[in-house]
């Protein structure tokens, strides 16, 4: 293979993670396992490059929610669909980052999720042309939606923090980094430069040959996430990211986590049992409650809310915040 195969191959597999907005769109999905049922007809969606915090009782179905969003089980019944509105492209290139190859720059637009306060319910949802759920324009999100997978040729990449992490104990931070890599048969040099930078952009630099039990939990959890973030997934799920670390790193963890929200500009869903959390870190924030097959439209209870709060770094000292925090809390207590 002469140079200029190399170089096209590289190029290829770069192109490969190419990174563009996503939006989610969940429609009447079900979940049971043997006569349980965890999730009943449950609609909603998330917008493109938007965060979605997920707070409900132990219970609800929040984690089992995330497992069937990543993939990593099947529904009962109902649809989850990845879709891009139309004008939405390229949102940025590990190319351009790690190699140095030259990429164009596109704009992007996105709507904002109207406050609503509902039982889910399918009266919103309409067929777009190509067969595909979406939302109609009262409900705010665009007629021109198309299938992510028509559009690209592939699905998109969805990285999933777990709870525990989910670090291999017998590989050190440098080699967890590298496997998405390495699974995307991304070229050696790409990799290095790649791992690098996110030890950097991670403030792990001097951990590189540690392995997992030889790290704090902070690290622990700052590792996970780089590993998460280094094939520039689309969508970021992150099932409860902060619950086993003190209220200090959880407080800066929160910070890293929206600063690499703002840079990458991913579609995040996290799973949180607190509402401060879920303030934080939510541009939206929805209460699942259980799900009620008796209910009269069989629908499970879930509540959209916007958060004016977000982005906002002295939220906790507005009286937004506090009013908030009530209502959520309130909607929470309701949805047991």
């Amino acid at each position: 293979m002469d140079s200029l195969d190399v170089n096209k191959n590289m190029k290829t597999k770069l192109a490969d993670l190419a990174q563009y907005r996503v939006s989610i769109c969940v429609s009447h999905l079900s979940k049971s396992y043997d006569t349980s049922t965890v999730i009943q007809d449950m609609n909603f969606s998330v917008f493109a490059g938007e965060s979605l915090a997920i707070i409900g009782p132990s219970g609800c179905g929040k984690s089992t929610l995330l497992y069937l969003l990543s993939g990593l089980d099947i529904p009962n019944g109902g649809t989850i669909s990845y879709e891009i509105q139309e004008n939405f492209s390229s949102l940025n290139d590990v190319s351009n980052r790690y190699a140095s190859l030259e990429t164009s720059d596109h704009k992007h637009t996105h709507t904002h999720l109207k406050a609503c306060n509902k039982t889910s319910d399918s009266s919103h949802l309409n067929k777009c042309a190509g067969g595909e759920n979406c939302i109609n324009s009262k409900s705010g999100i665009l007629h021109n939606i198309h299938s992510f997978l028509e559009v690209y040729g592939r699905k998109p990449r969805i990285s999933y923090v777990m709870q525990d992490y989910g670090l291999f104990p017998w590989k050190n931070a440098q080699e967890n980094l590298a496997l998405p890599l390495m699974l995307l048969d991304i070229p050696r040099d790409i990799q290095k430069n790649a791992i690098k930078e996110m030890l950097y952009e991670l403030g792990l630099e001097g951990i590189s040959f540690k392995y997992p039990n030889e790290l704090s939990g902070g690290q622990r959890q700052r590792l996970a996430l780089g590993r998460a973030l280094i094939s520039s997934p689309e969508i970021l799920l992150l099932d409860e990211p902060l619950s086993s670390v003190d209220a200090i790193t959880r407080e800066h963890l929160q910070g890293l986590l929206l600063q690499l929200w703002t840079k990458h500009a991913f579609t995040c869903v996290l799973v949180t049992h607190s509402v401060s959390e879920a303030i934080c870190l939510g541009k939206n924030i929805m209460v699942m409650g259980k799900s009620k097959v008796e209910q009269s439209n069989n629908s499970q209870l879930v509540t959209m809310i916007d958060n004016p709060c977000f982005g906002d770094e002295n939220m906790k000292n507005t009286n937004a915040y506090m009013a908030l925090s009530q209502f959520v809390s309130q909607t929470l207590a309701k949805s047991h």
